[in-house]
């Protein structure tokens, strides 16, 4: 059985349409507080994460 993915196709291609003025690579204790700051401030801001599947492989998500 294949699992879905966490984002489908449209929504990737939804987001990767869009501008940021911030993207911060990396959602661990830094990058997230940094993603919420620059949020906060007004700046369109994107967070990038890797999320692991069930397999330990990579898979599309994000916090």
């Amino acid at each position: 059985m294949r699992a879905s993915p966490v984002v489908s196709r449209l929504q990737r291609k939804n987001i990767m349409s869009k501008q940021f003025d911030v993207i911060v690579i990396g959602g661990g204790p830094g990058g997230y507080i940094a993603a919420i700051r620059a949020a906060q401030l007004g700046f369109n801001t994107a967070c990038i994460d890797e999320w692991k599947n069930g397999k330990g492989g990579p898979a599309p998500g994000g916090t």
